[in-house]
C-alpha cells in the first residue's frame, strides 16, 4: 500500500517530536512494504499512527521515555505478523528491518503473504533494530 503523502507526513511529524534523524529508516522500510501488493500489510498507516500516539501522550507528560516507548509499540504493529513468502518452496521469507529494496523489488511479483501467530521478525529483533536505527 503506498500513500503518497507519507513522506511528508512522516517529516512532519518526527520534526515534532524532535526527531527527524528516524526520517530515513522508517522511509526504508516504508519503500519495501511498497513494493508488495497485500493490502493488508499497511506499514505506512500503522507507523504514522503510532507516531502520532506518541506525540500526544508527550504532550501529556514530556517526560515520558520516547524511545522506550516506541521500540514497544513499534514492535507491536500489526504488518508484522504477516510473513512475506518467496522462493519455489516458499520456505523463504522477507524481512523488511534487514533485506535491501532491491530483495524487496526482486521478489515482490513472486511473493505470498500469510497470516501468522507471532512477529516477523521476531519481537526482540524488532525491539533491538529500534534502539539502534532510531535514537
Amino acid at each position: 500500500m503506498t500513500n503518497p503523502n507519507f513522506y511528508n507526513s512522516l517529516k512532519t511529524i518526527l520534526d515534532t517530536l524532535n526527531k527527524p534523524k528516524w526520517h530515513a529508516p522508517l522511509l526504508a522500510i516504508g519503500r519495501k512494504y511498497a513494493q508488495l501488493e497485500a493490502s493488508e500489510l499497511d506499514f505506512e498507516t500503522e507507523t504514522t499512527n503510532m507516531l502520532l500516539q506518541l506525540k500526544s501522550d508527550l504532550e501529556e507528560d514530556p517526560q515520558l521515555p520516547l524511545e522506550r516507548l516506541t521500540a514497544i509499540r513499534f514492535a507491536a504493529l500489526e504488518c508484522w505478523s504477516y510473513r512475506i513468502e518467496y522462493g519455489s518452496d516458499k520456505k523463504s521469507y522477507l524481512n523488511p528491518l534487514h533485506d535491501s529494496l532491491e530483495k524487496f523489488k526482486t521478489y515482490a511479483a513472486v511473493s505470498s503473504v500469510s497470516p501468522s501467530m507471532a512477529a516477523y521478525p521476531p519481537t526482540d529483533m524488532i525491539k533491538r533494530w529500534v534502539r539502534e536505527h532510531l535514537q
